[in-house]
């Protein structure tokens, strides 16, 4: 449940958000992917088959800004990459935490309704849950 005030923002609220957000994410990595091994890796291609022309040797300055470009597609690989791993982490924080949660909020109910039972019946009852680290 929710808390006062909060209409229509339950655990299924918040799973349709993010199971929305998924597929928000992984179209953008899709669409950067292709952008980065498709048209930038196809027009660097097309600028290096430009310089193979017998009849107009390349300069200095066009060999240069070409292999100036293949390295900035390499850097924008690797800094994708790179934040492609910290959005997973990020992901997998934040699901750790939500689960973490879940799971104190089933502790917390579980123990409240063992009091009402421990205290019906004069026995003790406790809540043996632990906490649970995903493992990755």
């Amino acid at each position: 449940m929710g808390r006062p005030g909060e209409r229509g923002r339950g655990a299924i609220g918040k799973g349709a958000r993010e199971a929305s957000l998924a597929r928000v994410e992984s179209g953008l990595k899709a669409d950067v992917e292709g952008f980065l091994d498709g048209q930038l890796k196809e027009t660097v291609e097309e600028m290096a088959a430009l310089l193979n022309d017998p009849e107009n040797p390349p300069t200095q300055s066009m060999l240069y800004a070409v292999q100036r470009h293949r390295d900035v597609l390499e850097d924008y690989k690797v800094d994708f990459k790179r934040t492609k791993a910290r959005v997973c982490l990020l992901w997998d924080i934040v699901h750790y935490r939500w689960a973490r949660d879940v799971l104190a909020r089933l502790c917390l109910d579980r123990s409240g309704w063992a009091q009402e039972v421990a205290d019906a019946s004069s026995t003790r009852v406790t809540c043996n849950m632990h906490w649970i680290r995903p493992t990755y």
